[in-house]
């Protein structure tokens, strides 16, 4: 770092060219657009950095009840998820959306936003123009008709897949569920953990 220092490549002229190289990859990944939109959970671990990689970027984070998240990555055949490793799997989305949470807060709510899954499937309207208030964007109808346009099912929102992880058929075991509920921290913060199973998405929402 010395010898880079010494050559007039200081930390500034270093982040400026990640940046770079990082906005240019995202603008080679579409369309042209006026905002550039990259959708990568995994970013989020890199969240403090990209907050000052990106001054004048921001970050939308979708959590939901981790016990759904656990239950839609094992029907979805995730091979981080399988029989073999789920309590190991669920140890892993509390350790990550715990920190999410806390580096969110700490970048601040100007820059950081946390929208709720279960309140987007149950109130789009209010969600959404919450997302557009954030990024200062004028609000479009057709954002309230995602999936009309599409021949997909696996896409569409339902309301009644909401409580499906706690359900007799459901891929995720009572021990699991029984796991979760006494191990994740994040499931406590979020508020997710209720004496009802589900919990009332609806009073969760403030709907």
């Amino acid at each position: 770092m010395k010898r880079l220092l010494e050559s007039g490549i200081t930390a500034t002229v270093l982040n400026n060219a990640v940046a770079a190289f990082i906005a240019t990859i995202i603008k080679e990944m579409g369309p042209r657009a006026t905002r550039l939109c990259h959708n990568d959970l995994e970013a989020f671990d890199y969240l403090e950095d990209l907050n000052i990689l990106f001054p004048k970027g921001k970050f939308i984070h979708i959590v939901q009840d981790g016990r759904a998240t656990i239950a839609s990555e094992i029907a979805n055949i995730n091979s981080n998820y399988t029989s073999e490793n789920i309590t190991e799997a669920i140890l892993t989305w509390d350790d990550v959306t715990t920190q999410i949470l806390e580096d969110c807060e700490k970048i601040g709510s100007e820059k950081c936003l946390n929208i709720r899954y279960e309140c987007l499937v149950l109130n789009p309207l209010r969600e959404i123009q919450k997302v557009l208030h954030f990024l200062e964007l004028p609000w479009d109808e057709k954002l309230l008709k995602y999936g009309t346009d599409s021949n997909r099912t696996d896409q569409l929102i339902h309301n009644n897949s909401l409580g499906a992880w706690s359900k007799a058929n459901s891929l995720l075991s009572e021990e699991h569920i029984e796991f979760m509920n006494e191990n994740c921290l994040a499931l406590k913060q979020l508020g997710y953990l209720t004496d009802e199973i589900p919990p009332n998405y609806v009073t969760i929402c403030n709907i």
